[in-house]
């Protein structure tokens, strides 16, 4: 009988133990999905990744209406930062213009995307900054977006249930 209660207490203590673990712990990252739109000329899709060391890192990929001309870049685990509701993000690339001539329809990029999210809404600016000979030197612009998946990265509001036992120690 005394090893079975050791075996119990063990169990108990194990079971105890786990429930004070927190959920994050159990998910290796966090990730946002967010669609961006610039007045029609371009979008968007950016992705947020969260690591479990809180790092936050972004992949995307953008199209731009340039002159009649339809530009696109791609970037992956590029360096981001959020700080309340203000985000950051800082990418490098190479864009591609086929309609350009041959021998310039591509060029290295950074591209910086300032700006403020909440609630699965944001705005902000962006700029494109091209290194080719023959591109535009940058361009710059307007953005607004929404989160299409995921959750937990950037700012929302955050609701509270109140159990009602603790409704009435409030009175």
């Amino acid at each position: 009988m005394k090893n079975c209660n050791c075996i119990l207490l063990t169990l108990i203590t194990a079971t105890t133990l786990l429930l004070f673990i927190p959920i994050s712990a159990y998910s290796s990252e966090k990730t946002e999905q967010w669609e961006l739109i610039d007045d029609g000329r371009g979008q968007a899709n950016v992705t947020l990744i969260q690591a479990q060391d809180g790092t936050i890192t972004s992949d995307g990929n953008w199209v731009y209406n340039y002159q009649g001309a339809s530009v696109s870049g791609s970037y992956a685990n590029a360096p981001m930062t959020i700080s309340g509701s203000s985000i950051s993000i800082n990418a490098t690339g190479t864009a591609t213009n086929p309609s350009a001539p041959a021998g310039y329809n591509t060029s290295p990029y950074t591209l910086s995307i300032n700006g403020t999210v909440f609630n699965g809404q944001g705005d902000g600016s962006f700029t494109i900054t091209f290194q080719a000979i023959g591109w535009p030197n940058k361009i710059t612009g307007i953005w607004g977006g929404k989160r299409i998946s995921g959750s937990g990265i950037t700012a929302e509001t955050v609701k509270i249930k109140a159990m009602p036992w603790l409704l009435l120690l409030l009175k």
